[in-house]
Parts: C-alpha cells; structure tokens; sequence
C-alpha cells in the first residue's frame, strides 16, 4: 500500500437528511484514526445536503463531494465505492454517526488479523441518549478460511426453523469495513432493493479468506426522528418487498446448500413479513388500506409459495400465532395483534 493510500474510507450517502448530516460527518472528522477518507455521495437530495457535502470538501483535503442523479442507498454507495481509493472501505448512513474510535479500531483488527472484513456492533440512541447496545453475536470470533466463514455466512440468510433466537443475525454494512481490494477483485456491489445489504454481505462473505468481529460496539444508530418517514406508506413498499422476497430465493436456490439456504431465507422472509406489517400498522392508512396493503403482500405469489407452508409450529409463540393469521387471510387480526404489541412496548 503506497503511504499515500487513504487507511480507510468512508462512505456516507446523502438523501433528505440535511439536519443530521453535520453531526455524521463531524464525527467521521473527529475519528482517532489518521488517514481517513470521507465520501460524500449527494444522491440527487432536494434539500441542501449537497450544498453541505460541497461545503465539506471545500474546508477539508480528506473530504470528497459527490453529486449524482437520485437513484436510492445502493447506487448512491457504489458511486462512494468508485470513488474510494482507502485500503478499505466502511459505510455510515447520514442520520447516523460514528463513536471516535470506530474506524481506527476496526482498521486495526483488520491488519492484525489479516481480515477481508472487520466487523463490530451497534448502539441505538433515542432522543441523544444511548437506549440499547447490540454487540456482535460473532464478538472476539475471526472466521478462518471458506469453510468457517459459511457456516456462519449462512446465517446472512436467516435463522433456521427451530432457532429460538428472535433477534435478527445483523446484515447491516455499516457495522464494518470491507478490503476494497475484495471488493473491486470479486466485483461486489450493491443492489437497487430493499435490505442491499443481505446480498451485499453475502458476496463479500462468499469472497473474503477471513472475517474478524470485535466486540466493541462504536456504530450509533439513530433511533429517533423516524415519525414522518414510518408514517408514510406506498404500493412501491409492497413491491420492494415482494422483490426482496423473489431475489432471496433466487441467491439462496443458488447455493451449494441450496435447501438449508432456502429454509433459512423462508424464515426471513416470514420475519420481514411480521415488520411489514408493523409498518403498515404505523403508517397513516386508513383502517380498510392498511387491510388492502397486508392483503397485497399476503396474497402475492411468493409469500404463498415460500410462507404459507413454513413450520409456524418452531417459531416462538407470538410470531407463530402472527403467522398463522397472515396465512389465513386474516389481515384485520394480525393489525390488531400489531397495535397490542405497539401499546406493550410504548410506540403507540
């Protein structure tokens, strides 16, 4: 690596998050680690983040400002991968921030270990408080060589039938940084679809010779703020998931282990049904469209096919009773299931 080469770089798409922009990439300034590159890609925002990014690079020789068309999270990261040039490569969503020591540490247990990927946990933080911390379920592990890294690479597709985890296995590629030589060697980039970051993970898993998890957790999620955006509800949000459905399978159907791969992507899928449905329930349809939009992706040809004949029975009480409901057509319960469940937890 020529001394010159950026340690890292960072890469921060840009869309309609002009009040929380400053603080994400103030705090990529602020990181321990020398030699840092920040990318700012302006994903065609309507608002002034690329006048923000602009600014930025303008004042610091480590920034890049980059504009392009509006095109959604996954093409607005392919563009930072292109312009990159760091020996690796990690991503932070522009609402959300990185603890000071988050690339350097990550940088460093990269290099000790050799690693491909290097990979932490996550804390949410709600109203400028930290609310949760979720460390990594792989902390203080380094997968070695293809063999280790499937077994748990499997995991990127979901959780078996009779795993009583209920907490999702992370897929998110903010929590790492990612060798960009792995990345332009196996050609790896991200999909225009809901969750980009399952299939994302899943090359870059299937490509890398090590995989190292710390067990800090220096990624912060930002957890309020969200009203207006859960609030809102369209036929676009039951196709993106519909697709994220049909291309889950297709990438699992691919696999060596193509039927344990399957079963894990059902029971993703199942999952994700359960957060739709929570999303409609927090929108502000009305009671009949929010029948209608649980009933649109009930009834579409891949939750009847990969879904409705899943093993409820291995699935954790609740989630099997929420199951069976959405199986049965019955939309109506499963949103009232939905809203006892929003008052229980206080998101009302």
């Amino acid at each position: 690596m020529n001394e010159l080469t950026p340690k890292v770089s960072v890469i921060v798409p840009m869309y309609n998050f002009e009040r929380y922009v400053r603080q994400c990439v103030d705090s990529l300034l602020a990181q321990t680690l020398d030699g840092i590159e920040i990318v700012l890609v302006d994903d065609g925002s309507p608002d002034a983040c690329g006048k923000i990014a602009d600014e930025y690079a303008a004042r610091y020789g480590n920034v890049k400002s980059v504009h392009r068309e509006n095109g959604g999270l996954g093409p607005a990261r392919n563009t930072g991968i292109e312009n990159a040039s760091g020996e690796y490569i990690g991503f932070v969503d522009s609402d959300d921030w990185a603890s000071p020591v988050m690339f350097g540490l990550l940088y460093e247990v990269a290099k000790q270990n050799d690693a491909d990927i290097a990979v932490g946990g996550y804390e949410e933080w709600t109203d400028g408080k930290a609310s949760a911390k979720y460390p990594h379920p792989l902390a203080g592990k380094t997968l070695d060589g293809a063999v280790e890294i499937e077994k748990y690479r499997k995991l990127l597709y979901g959780r078996l039938p009779h795993d009583g985890e209920t907490t999702p296995f992370p897929v998110s590629a903010c929590m790492g940084v990612y060798r960009r030589g792995l990345i332009e060697k196996a050609d790896i980039r991200f999909h225009e679809i809901l969750s980009e970051d399952v299939f994302f993970n899943l090359d870059a898993w299937s490509a890398a010779n090590r995989v190292t998890f710390v067990e800090d957790c220096p990624y912060r999620y930002r957890k309020d703020g969200q009203a207006s955006i859960t609030r809102t509800f369209s036929r676009e949000k039951t196709k993106r998931f519909i697709s994220f459905f049909e291309l889950l399978v297709a990438s699992a159907e691919n696999e060596d282990d193509s039927e344990e791969c399957l079963l894990r992507a059902r029971r993703k899928m199942v999952d994700y049904s359960r957060s739709y449905v929570f999303m409609v329930e927090k929108s502000g349809l009305s009671v009949f469209e929010k029948d209608a939009a649980v009933a649109a992706l009930t009834g579409s040809e891949a939750f009847r096919r990969y879904c409705s004949s899943y093993p409820a029975s291995n699935l954790p009480c609740f989630q099997a009773l929420f199951h069976r409901l959405l199986v049965n057509g019955h939309s109506r319960m499963a949103l009232a299931l939905t809203r006892v469940r929003m008052i229980l937890r206080g998101e009302q």
